[in-house]
C-alpha cells in the first residue's frame, strides 16, 4: 500500500465486535508483533492480553 494512500483511507475504530479471538490468531498477532523494529534492536517489547471487560471499562 502506498503510503498516501494509507494516509487518505486511515479511519478510526470507536465500535468493535464483542466476539473473542481464538487463542492461537492472538499468539500470532503477538508473534508477529515481536518482528516490529526497535531502536537499536533494544526489543523493550512487553504485551498484555486482557479479556477481562469490567477491568478494561475501569482502567482505559
Amino acid at each position: 500500500m502506498e503510503i498516501v494512500e494509507a494516509v487518505r483511507t486511515r479511519r478510526g475504530v470507536r465500535k468493535y465486535k464483542s466476539d473473542r479471538l481464538p487463542e492461537q490468531t492472538i499468539r500470532e498477532l503477538i508473534t508477529l508483533a515481536t518482528w516490529a523494529p526497535s531502536a537499536m534492536n533494544h526489543q523493550p517489547w512487553i504485551f498484555a492480553v486482557v479479556e477481562n471487560k469490567d477491568f478494561l471499562k475501569k482502567n482505559i
